[in-house]
């Protein structure tokens, strides 16, 4: 995915993340819902939704979830824990998450979106779907939920 209208698009150009399962079957499943243009429309018809926080609401209201007083960041600080317990190095986090690298490890590191960083990003996009299944995984084993994500979409 080509993300290239973004908050540091005019320092660092467009960004570009894998897709991994879980997310492939959101988009195939809001595909199939037809509900327009947008895969995540906003509450006006064919507009987008409009700032961070209104979308975050919009999450919390959904009959079932379960956040209780969870932010947005809390989700980021789980992608990037959960990276690292299953033996990513933090800069693959960092990537994915779209954050800065240290300095140093900048000098000594050339890391491309392709291979390790597509792993890492279905790796702990599969931990963190398990868990919110309900699977209990534990703390850096890798797990596979694929044909049940398959199955949704």
């Amino acid at each position: 995915m080509v993300i290239p209208d973004h908050k540091t698009s005019k320092t660092v150009g467009a960004k570009v993340l894998p897709l991994n399962s879980p997310l492939l079957a959101i988009l195939k499943r809001r595909a199939g819902d037809k509900l327009g243009r947008l895969v995540f429309p906003g509450l006006v018809k064919d507009k987008p939704i409009q700032g961070l926080r209104h979308m975050w609401l919009r999450v919390l209201g959904v009959e079932g979830c379960n956040l209780g007083e969870a932010t947005p960041h809390d989700l980021r600080r789980t992608f990037m824990t959960v990276s690292v317990e299953l033996g990513y190095p933090p800069n693959i986090g960092d990537i994915l998450l779209g954050n800065s690298l240290g300095k140093i490890r900048d000098t000594y590191t050339n890391l491309s979106m392709e291979g390790i960083l597509a792993t890492a990003s279905e790796d702990t996009a599969q931990w963190i779907a398990s868990a919110l299944r309900g699977k209990n995984p534990k703390a850096g084993v890798k797990v596979t939920i694929t044909q049940e994500l398959e199955a949704l979409a």
